[in-house]
């Protein structure tokens, strides 16, 4: 989510995906095997109460009837993680199960990781019908073998 700390936010999740794999592969040598879990909307205080790590009123807060069906309709399975379900990833990936698992990245997001493909994929059909009326056939091909 954007806003006034959305840098450095960003930043610091982009980081931890280079720390997990610069990690993973440094201690695969010992069998230490080392992932990343990334967790979506979970059903905590923090999308739910006012504080001041997660400001909420009536207007923002799960706690609102009306906000908490309109969040959990934007997740493709259609309901919030609970703290089990991290939990359960967690005790799997610390098993032998999981043996063969190591630098992954791991969303457990309900599906909600899989929209930003499909916003992708909106903005390339859009741009694409852009430059196919703005150019005629001749530039068009020119544009795209040129890789832009």
């Amino acid at each position: 989510k954007g806003g006034r700390n959305g840098p450095a936010y960003q930043a610091s999740k982009t980081g931890l995906i280079g720390l997990t794999k610069s990690t993973a592969l440094s201690f695969s040598q010992y069998n230490i095997r080392c992932n990343l879990i990334c967790p979506g909307h979970v059903d905590t205080d923090f999308i739910r109460e006012n504080n001041s790590y997660s400001p909420n009123d009536w207007s923002t807060s799960i706690q609102n009837p009306k906000n908490y069906e309109e969040r959990k309709s934007q997740i493709p399975l259609k309901n919030f993680q609970e703290t089990t379900d991290i939990a359960n990833l967690t005790l799997f990936l610390s098993s032998d199960d999981s043996k063969m698992i190591t630098g992954s990245i791991i969303p457990i997001d309900g599906g909600s990781s899989i929209w930003i493909l499909k916003l992708i994929r909106i903005i390339n059909n859009y741009l694409r019908n852009l430059v196919q009326k703005s150019l005629c056939p001749e530039k068009l091909e020119s544009y795209i073998s040129q890789g832009k």
